[in-house]
């Protein structure tokens, strides 16, 4: 069966996205999300169908569905039944977005690290429903800092709770290699754009929504080099390009165009990429 590929309605980018809904039925397609979804089951039952996994669902429950997860609630009722409806209340949050920059600080690693041992999901167990359901609505009627903080101590709670079981144990998200590969493609691609200018780490960091440490990290994993080394490749690249293609100023001018601020650091680095130095570089090339 076709997995759909869902975009969650944002209202004033908000990170943390709270909907709830009184509706004939559920959204009764099998899709996915980047978000991780938090679903309250105020009214109405029917299957939870999620991985490869089936369960039953009615009032007084609360789900917690992974990113990138293939589910869908289908619903008891069908749309026709008027008489019947459902009413649930959910939380959309993603922590790779812009989000990934709170879960990336030490003193909130408890909590990334639950939610990753949780990928697929889970259910949460009767005794501690009306806890968790107390602090889902009350996340309503909060706002900006406010919310963010509620929404943090919701976590904080769940990852409390003992004996949870995963929802689709093994499984995981669907896209969870492709959005790391998307991610990377769009870091290189803003890198390779902005070589000539001012490209610092933290500045690239901020575009990948990650602290700068947890970038060094990400992109060392993905491209076996550090990001000084990728970007000081790409400079020397182009300088070569230009350099061979003659019709330069200056070595100098070349080094400036292509992101160096000095030509002291220019010539270091092309001495250690290309194994020689510029002007040896430009002898070679027209002879």
């Amino acid at each position: 069966m076709k997995v759909l590929a869902y975009n969650i309605p944002s209202s004033n980018n908000k990170t943390v996205i709270f909907q709830d809904e009184i509706l004939p039925y559920c959204f009764p397609h099998l899709h996915r999300h980047e978000e991780i979804q938090i679903t309250l089951i105020q009214k109405g039952e029917g299957k939870l169908e999620i991985g490869d996994k089936i369960y039953q669902y009615g009032p007084n429950e609360v789900y917690v569905i992974g990113a990138n997860m293939p589910h869908v609630f289908k619903s008891k009722t069908s749309y026709n039944d008027r008489k019947s409806s459902t009413h649930t209340t959910t939380i959309y949050f993603n922590p790779k977005g812009p989000l990934s920059t709170l879960f990336d600080l030490p003193e909130l690693q408890d909590i990334y690290m639950f939610l990753k041992n949780y990928e697929s999901g889970f259910r949460i167990p009767a005794n501690a429903f009306d806890d968790i359901s107390n602090k889902i609505f009350g996340l309503k009627y909060t706002n900006q800092l406010e919310l963010l903080l509620q929404f943090m101590e919701l976590l904080k709670t769940m990852g409390e709770i003992n004996n949870l079981s995963p929802l689709a144990p093994g499984i995981k998200g669907a896209s969870e290699v492709h959005y790391d590969a998307e991610r990377m493609n769009n870091i290189c691609a803003f890198i390779t754009e902005n070589y000539s200018q001012d490209l610092t780490l933290d500045i690239v960091a901020k575009k990948a929504y990650m602290t700068p440490q947890a970038f060094c990290r990400f992109f060392k994993k993905h491209t076996g080099t550090t990001f000084i080394t990728f970007l000081s490749k790409i400079r020397i690249n182009e300088a070569c390009r230009k350099l061979s293609m003659g019709g330069h100023d200056s070595v100098s001018s070349v080094a400036i165009n292509c992101g160096f601020s000095n030509i002291s650091n220019f010539n270091r680095v092309f001495k250690m990429i290309v194994g020689k130095s510029p002007s040896s570089y430009i002898y070679n090339s027209v002879n």
